[in-house]
């Protein structure tokens, strides 16, 4: 069993990114080892719109449209364009080309979009 924290609000600091946990169940113990909850297919849609689009262009490892989040993320034109208008003034992500948007930077090990 797979079991995720998601925090959604806070008075007093910023919010915290969601954790994943692996709870094993043996004989004669349980074991609880850190997970990552990206990879959980049931937690995609509890992680925030920004993190589904940064991974989605990490994923990707290209520049991608508009449309193309929508589809894939279901969720509106306007609240993607929205998050990658925030994202952009975060210098997290890029406009490439009239209609794409794409990483500022990626790992090494990654592709750069510049």
């Amino acid at each position: 069993m797979t079991v995720g924290l998601f925090q959604r609000k806070s008075n007093v600091s910023k919010l915290h990114d969601p954790l994943a946990y692996a709870v094993t169940f043996d004989n004669d113990r349980i074991t609880v080892l850190p997970d990552d909850p990206k990879k959980v297919p049931e937690f995609a849609n509890e992680m925030s719109l920004p993190s589904q689009i940064l991974d989605m262009l990490k994923s990707e490892k290209r520049s991608l449209e508009v449309d193309e989040f929508s589809s894939t993320l279901g969720s509106s034109k306007d609240s993607i364009r929205r998050t990658l208008n925030r994202l952009k003034d975060k210098e997290q992500v890029i406009k490439v080309g009239k209609h794409g948007w794409g990483l500022t930077y990626q790992s090494p090990s990654e592709v750069y979009i510049k």
